[in-house]
């Protein structure tokens, strides 16, 4: 069992850092377009159309900048994380089963991975039930919205 849980926490990690490599690629793709349109605004308009135009496809550039500095901050910290470390609390890395349907890897929000121990959600240590079991150990509880969790084993 420890093995199958170390192997899904492999591939979560694996998953993670490529869709968030993917995400810093497409993020890239859409400044260099987005700011080949800027410079072609430039050549083809005049006038409060031109400026209007204009300060929209900014307001884009920045929009996808700030969503590649976050993206960035999101591969850094899954860069920190050695998912073969066998962790002995929930702290960032770690692979957290607790009594209910769902498993948690502590890392970044938002990735799901479907096994057949079921389904391993990666969240945040930032998040709310992230910050309910931080620090928390194999046989010890903690409480997220009002209910008492129970982890039955970190890897």
């Amino acid at each position: 069992m420890a093995t199958q849980l170390a192997d899904i926490k492999i591939a979560l990690h694996t998953q993670s850092c490529e869709d968030v490599s993917n995400k810093i690629d497409r993020l890239n793709h859409s400044i260099d377009e987005t700011s080949k349109a800027l410079v072609d605004e430039t050549k083809s308009s005049a006038g409060d159309k031109y400026e209007t135009g204009r300060e929209m496809i900014k307001q884009e550039i920045d929009k996808l900048e700030a969503q590649l500095i976050l993206a960035r901050r999101e591969l850094q910290t899954l860069t920190q994380i050695n998912p073969a470390r066998v962790c002995t609390s929930a702290d960032l890395g770690a692979l957290v089963t607790v009594d209910g349907p769902i498993s948690y890897f502590i890392s970044i929000s938002g990735h799901k991975l479907d096994t057949n121990e079921g389904p391993v959600l990666s969240i945040s240590p930032m998040s709310p039930i992230g910050q309910a079991m931080l620090g928390c150990k194999t046989g010890d509880e903690f409480v997220f919205g009002e209910k008492s969790i129970l982890i039955q084993s970190i890897i």
